[in-house]
């Protein structure tokens, strides 16, 4: 395949009265924590082929990813607005620790279902990826018996679509209210969590520093 890098000027793209971005547009040219090169392939019905070839991952569904070509604007920022706010990324080869850990992946935690419903249709809508393959858990902030528990726990699951892997007491957030508990979500995938916070950081920058000459608009 030959592979491109990232392009530099921001391409908007207008269909039926909506702006998409080109994802090739915001993606920066490398990883925000190790400096490695992004590479893009253009596929056919608006898709790409995003690679990175990470060393200490193995494995090609960490080194590379289909994703839809355009994003539309309104709901990406949004996406990306409750990422700055509550989303989370992190690292931690499980080949350099030798142990199943739950990282690297990307996540967003909050105690609102409504939020957490919002983050998880967004992802869908924009990246294609559902929630069922993010992994759950759930801490709560109050002493709660066994049906308590149980009923949080069918809440969260009929929400998520996937049963919280742990469910644990979060003491430190004794005097706060959060009824149904504090839900962190997350992806285990180094290039989307990546591609995600790496476009992120661009995406912020970009849209503080935008000048016309900046912007490339497409049919």
């Amino acid at each position: 395949l030959e592979l491109k890098n990232s392009l530099e000027k921001i391409t908007i793209k207008l269909v039926k009265n909506k702006l998409y971005f080109d994802l090739k547009t915001l993606l920066p040219k490398k990883t925000s924590r190790d400096n490695l090169p992004f590479k893009i392939y253009e596929l056919e019905k608006g898709k790409i082929l995003i690679c990175c070839e990470f060393k200490h991952v193995k494995g090609m569904e960490f080194k590379s990813i289909i994703l839809p070509r355009f994003l539309e604007a309104q709901k990406l920022a949004m996406f990306f607005g409750l990422m700055h706010s509550d989303g989370f990324k992190k690292f931690g080869y499980k080949e350099i620790y030798k142990k199943h850990i739950n990282s690297p992946y990307v996540g967003f935690t909050n105690g609102e279902p409504f939020v957490i419903n919002l983050f998880l249709d967004l992802f869908d809508e924009l990246f294609l990826i559902d929630r069922q393959n993010f992994d759950a858990t759930l801490k709560f902030p109050l002493e709660i018996n066994k049906n308590q528990e149980e009923k949080l726990k069918e809440i969260w699951t009929k929400l998520t679509k996937k049963t919280p892997k742990k469910i644990y007491r979060d003491t430190k957030r004794a005097k706060k209210w959060c009824p149904a508990g504090i839900l962190s979500i997350g992806l285990y995938n180094i290039l989307m969590a990546e591609i995600i916070i790496s476009s992120l950081k661009k995406f912020l920058k970009d849209i503080d520093n935008i000048k016309p000459k900046d912007i490339k608009y497409i049919d």
